[in-house]
């Protein structure tokens, strides 16, 4: 058998028949910490917002094909990313307490 680091090579029980298969190596994902912030704005009709970070930086999200929805003063989480030359939070989710229930700084306001 031939083995090198990218392909393993194997005979058949056919004298003339040779099997290749390739090496694939596991790639470990980056895992990047979330970042937290507070729903300043946010439109419903063309999922739109506005998330306000613990910096106090003001950063837009856009939600597409995602049936989540958001209110204002909401407590979420989010990475960013440069995109279309600003930037803009992606994988924005609710931040869930005890209950399971979104957690809000409204403070009993509805």
């Amino acid at each position: 058998m031939f083995s090198n680091k990218y392909l393993n090579l194997k005979l058949s029980p056919y004298k003339y028949v040779l099997y290749i298969a390739p090496v694939y190596k596991t790639v470990q994902p980056k895992i990047y910490s979330m970042r937290t912030g507070i729903v300043i704005a946010y439109n419903s009709k063309v999922k739109i917002g506005i998330i306000k970070d613990s910096n106090g930086q003001k950063i837009r999200f856009y939600l597409e094909g995602v049936a989540i929805t958001f209110r204002r003063f909401d407590v979420v989480q989010f990475n960013i990313s440069f995109i279309a030359g600003s930037l803009r939070a992606i994988d924005v989710i609710h931040v869930l307490d005890r209950n399971g229930k979104p957690v809000t700084m409204t403070a009993g306001v509805k």
